[in-house]
């Protein structure tokens, strides 16, 4: 199934949301760069979720992974997340054509949701996919996310496999998600989350059942890059290609179960 947009409206969904990134920076009503320092990376190193490294170039959003020397001669990880703040939802079909950086080690990057617009302390987060330094394989995923209120610890719990590896989806033949655009989708509906790599379903997950209770809370989508954790291998130091995942567009599809939500800082609002 290739879920074309005449095929989307033939299942009795509606286009609610697009955005294929055609203006000379991403839309500041819509999106919102992050600015994160992180104090300890490879090597001791600061990574900086930097908004100069998430931009617009031939209509496409573009996330880009770099190694940056500062004016005191210390080299800094740089890259970047950003982040829907205008609005969220339950349910429906979103997807997001997008070409994954060239592998190597020091890469992590995603295309995912979360449900924390109001600070809570549970919250979920949808992984529709993510990339680990190996630009043949991505993975998908749902967490629940708590803070343990006597200790104020974060704690983490993957619906899949409970803290086992996520599920993936790899190519045939050495194919790599880096040498062309693919689309990466999820159907969410009150029965299933379905996780698609160009139309087709690598993973599908009954939503049910009450423990996946926090899988029916309205989530916002990110983008994402972090360079140089030391949740993955080390990066290279002497890496030329350049290091940058690019979204051609992001669509969202929702059928009459679907609900949009106006997100600010006092929460969300339900649209009429």
């Amino acid at each position: 199934m290739k879920f074309t947009h005449e095929e989307m409206l033939e299942r009795g969904y509606k286009l609610v949301f697009e955005d294929h990134f055609d203006g000379p920076d991403l839309d500041p009503e819509v999106w919102h760069k992050n600015d994160i320092f992180y104090e300890k990376g490879h090597m001791d190193r600061r990574i900086h979720r930097n908004p100069e490294n998430c931009f617009t170039k031939d209509s496409c959003m573009v996330i880009k992974g770099s190694i940056n020397e500062e004016e005191n001669g210390e080299k800094t990880y740089n890259c970047g997340i950003v982040q829907v703040k205008n609005f969220c939802y339950k349910y429906g079909y979103a997807e997001a054509r997008a070409r994954i950086a060239v592998a190597g080690p020091g890469i992590w990057m995603g295309f995912w949701t979360k449900s924390d617009y109001k600070g809570s302390k549970i919250n979920s987060e949808i992984d529709i996919c993510e990339m680990f330094g190996d630009d043949s394989v991505i993975a998908s995923n749902v967490h629940g996310w708590w803070q343990d209120r006597n200790y104020g610890l974060i704690h983490r719990y993957n619906f899949l496999d409970g803290n086992n590896y996520p599920k993936a989806k790899k190519l045939p033949d050495g194919q790599r998600y880096s040498d062309e655009f693919h689309r990466f989708g999820y159907f969410w509906t009150p029965e299933y989350i379905e996780f698609l790599v160009d139309g087709e379903c690598h993973c599908h997950i009954d939503i049910t059942n009450p423990m996946f209770a926090l899988c029916h809370t309205p989530v916002y989508f990110l983008f994402s890059m972090l360079y140089g954790s030391t949740f993955v291998p080390q990066p290279d130091e002497n890496r030329t290609e350049p290091i940058e995942f690019c979204i051609d567009y992001l669509r969202l599809y929702q059928d009459d179960n679907g609900e949009l939500f106006d997100l600010d800082a006092e929460g969300i609002h339900k649209r009429k």
